[in-house]
């Protein structure tokens, strides 16, 4: 546990065909954000209203969650649970950047899945 800022770990794996998924967690005690406004019901939003929202730990875990997003791809590794970290934007062509941010447009016009993750804004 990362007591500075109450943050607990954990850690999930599986193998499913060829490939083998390590899923780090972390976990704080944090306010709401749009998407779970937006997608949570009122009874699963009780619990957790008036929370506020703990900055300090968000940018520890985000912090860490860049350098394991570095050693995944200096290793030629890739999670999806890091899909913000990665420097995704620079591994695809033009053509098919703007493809990826006309779809991402089209299916999230708000802009409330998963904002910034693999660079695409909103």
């Amino acid at each position: 546990m990362l007591t500075r800022h109450n943050i607990t770990t954990a850690a999930s794996t599986f193998i499913t065909g060829t490939d083998i998924v390590y899923e780090p967690q972390w976990f704080w005690p944090d306010g709401t954000r749009a998407i779970h406004r937006h997608m949570l019901r009122e009874v699963d939003l009780k619990p957790i209203k008036g929370q506020i929202q703990n900055r300090a730990a968000y940018q520890e875990v985000t912090r860490m969650m860049g350098e394991l997003a570095a050693i995944y791809c200096d290793l030629g590794a890739v999670h999806q649970q890091l899909g913000r970290f990665y420097p995704y934007r620079e591994a695809l062509d033009d053509t098919n950047w703007v493809l990826l941010e006309g779809l991402k447009k089209m299916i999230d016009p708000s802009g409330i899945m998963n904002p910034g993750a693999l660079g695409l804004g909103n």
